[in-house]
Parts: C-alpha cells; sequence; structure tokens
C-alpha cells in the first residue's frame, strides 16, 4: 500500500485517526476497525445479515471495493447510522487518495478568476 503525506484528522465514533505520514484509512478499515470488530462481526455475517454476497464485503474491508450508495444504505440500517455517514467517509477517502495526485494539477490548471484578470 502507498503511503501519502496528509495533514487530516478522521474522528470517527470519538477515536481520533491521524493520518500524517501513515497509510491513509479506507472506508472498509473504518468499517472493521469500529463496527465489525468491536461488535464481533464477521464480514461473512454482515453479508449474509445485509444480503450482499461475503466477497463485495471483504474487497471493501481490504479497500478494494467502494462504499456505493446501495451499500451505505444497507450498512445505515445495518448499525443504526445514516447513509450519509457512509458516503461522507468513503467520499473522503476518495479525495485523500487523489491529493497527492492533483498537486501538480495546481501548475496546470488556471482558476477562472486569474484567466479574467490576464484578459
Amino acid at each position: 500500500m502507498k503511503h501519502l503525506k496528509l495533514n487530516l484528522l478522521i474522528i470517527i465514533n470519538k477515536r481520533v485517526y491521524m493520518t500524517k505520514d501513515r497509510i491513509i484509512l479506507t472506508s472498509g478499515d473504518i468499517l472493521k476497525m469500529e463496527f465489525l470488530e468491536p461488535l464481533n462481526i464477521s464480514a461473512y455475517r454482515l453479508a449474509k445479515d445485509i444480503g450482499v454476497s461475503s466477497v463485495l464485503v471483504g474487497n471493501i474491508i481490504r479497500g478494494k471495493q467502494r462504499i456505493t450508495a446501495d451499500i451505505a444504505m444497507k450498512l445505515s440500517l445495518y448499525f443504526e447510522t445514516t447513509p450519509q455517514f457512509w458516503l461522507n467517509i468513503q467520499n473522503f477517502c476518495d479525495l485523500d487518495k487523489l491529493k497527492d495526485e492533483y498537486e501538480r494539477e495546481k501548475e496546470v490548471i488556471v482558476p477562472f478568476n486569474k484567466k479574467l484578470a490576464f484578459n
């Protein structure tokens, strides 16, 4: 897994995850560390209970699959959270993953307002 340099803080269930200079957390990491492990729920059990394949849940936990709106709805019903909770975690992870990649885009993409100033 790639290490990314970040200046971010994730707070979930009153736990603080510092992501500066460490492997970025995935939505699957949060699912596993904050829900499955503390509640002693296996990936297989979760999959069975929410009506999805165990391969899908395993892929989410391993960071190979994103949490979609459909999965967010199912997780929210199961864990009594909101779909927004799961989608926000997924979006946060997606944006963090792209952060370094888009650093170089700052050199290429000129903001619209700066273009107007040159005309």
